[in-house]
């Protein structure tokens, strides 16, 4: 896989609401610019440390950090998890013992989102991660979706309603949006190569593009 591209907040975002959630997505950042650069290795490395015990995500914390792991990251990743127990115990999300997350909620509207059957590639429903969340554009998705990323780089819409329409009830992926629209829009264009693109974003404002 690809090295994820990185890419941290600067200052504190504002978050549109878009789940129950979106309160908390605020907190995944510094309100002071990072001086870490993570890399979704880095994120990769934090697993050994996370379990599935009675239903929700434990996280040995302490024994990430004496290990050497960033401390800006560990905090990061107990916040997250913090936040999907949260969900899990309102009944939205289901943790799994290999750390896979099901969404027990009907998929939310899709708005513009197309699946037109002669597009070549394959689309899919947000997924959730332990590290974040994903999903696959087919060819037609990629290219409206990166003409919504240059939009918000532009200024003509506003990230979190761009965040609600192809990350729908994902909160935290507003605030990446809306720093770094245009530098998204970009990857997903030089990526799709004529089957789409897959895309995945951290809750450590680190998000990847690969063609399918």
């Amino acid at each position: 896989m690809k090295k994820f591209l990185v890419a941290f907040m600067a200052v504190l975002l504002i978050l549109p609401i878009l789940s129950n959630t979106s309160a908390q997505a605020a907190s995944y950042f510094s309100k002071e610019q990072q001086t870490s650069e993570f890399t979704f290795e880095d994120i990769m490395e934090l697993e050994p440390y996370i379990s599935v015990k009675d239903g929700l995500f434990k996280f040995d914390s302490n024994s990430a950090t004496k290990d050497g792991n960033n401390k800006e990251l560990v905090k990061l990743q107990k916040n997250y998890l913090d936040d999907l127990n949260k969900e899990i115990k309102n009944g939205i999300l289901k943790a799994e013992s290999n750390l896979e997350i099901i969404s027990l909620e009907p998929p939310a509207t899709e708005g513009r989102f197309s699946i037109l059957a002669s597009c070549p590639g394959k689309n899919t429903a947000p997924a959730m991660h332990w590290w974040g969340t994903s999903r696959y554009f087919n060819y037609c998705n990629a290219n409206i979706f990166a003409a919504d990323m240059s939009s918000v780089a532009a200024g003509y819409a506003g990230a979190g309603a761009v965040a609600g329409i192809w990350f729908p009830g994902v909160a935290f992926t507003g605030a990446i949006i809306a720093a770094y629209a245009g530098l998204m829009s970009a990857r997903v264009t030089a990526n799709n190569h004529g089957k789409g693109v897959y895309l995945g974003i951290t809750y450590a404002a680190v998000f990847n593009v690969e063609p399918q």
